[in-house]
């Protein structure tokens, strides 16, 4: 069990697994999909709390080993400094667990949607230039890939649509893109993502 403190003080026990493999724990699986993994309703105020932990989450059938760590690491994740078990891969709190697993649930392979979350990224610092936005694929509908857009304006998720031929089209082209810059940086190291591009300009911009 590990304890959780709400923003009331409260303190919850949360029942979390060293190990989760969701191939043979399906109550897990269905859990990440839904958004209530490892969530608890605070008695006293009605917030719902997760523990900022590190999990080990694999599946096998899927590919998937992955070190899941709290958001309160990512900049040492951006350094290479975290603790990332080798032959893992790492990803950053749990949004970003949580579409990782509906990309494989929905037989995607998470590069190529990496590589689109780029290319909207992109449109959306041309929307917006002051904005941080974050974007995350939510799932399949009929043809297209679903992607949530948040930060753009406050208390508002931006959706954007893309066909499965843009998927295709950057599965395809995968090995010659991922040659390139950026995205020589994105894929490089067991953190592949885009996110981590903001940052290293700005170091970049600090060691001039």
């Amino acid at each position: 069990m590990t304890s959780v403190t709400c923003r009331c003080d409260t303190v919850i026990e949360v029942d979390v697994p060293e190990l989760a493999n969701l191939d043979s724990d399906r109550n897990i699986l269905s859990a990440l999909l839904d958004g209530s993994f490892l969530s608890s309703i605070c008695p006293r105020c009605g917030v719902a709390v997760r523990p900022e932990i590190a999990l080990r989450i694999t599946w096998p059938s899927k590919g998937l080993d992955a070190q899941v760590l709290p958001e309160l690491e990512r900049l040492s994740v951006y350094r290479d400094k975290a603790a990332i078990p080798s032959g893992c891969e790492a990803l950053v709190g749990y949004p970003e667990l949580f579409e990782r697993v509906r990309m494989l649930r929905d037989d995607l392979d998470p590069k190529a949607v990496e590589i689109l979350k780029y290319y909207l990224s992109e449109k959306a610092l041309e929307a917006e230039l002051d904005s941080e936005a974050a974007i995350l694929y939510n799932g399949l509908e009929s043809d297209k890939l679903v992607f949530h857009v948040l930060g753009l304006k406050a208390e508002q998720t931006g959706v954007v649509r893309l066909p499965v031929e843009s998927y295709r089209k950057a599965l395809t082209g995968f090995k010659e893109t991922s040659s390139k810059k950026p995205f020589i940086q994105v894929f490089k190291g067991p953190y592949k993502s885009v996110k981590k591009l903001g940052f290293l300009a700005d170091d970049t911009e600090d060691d001039r």
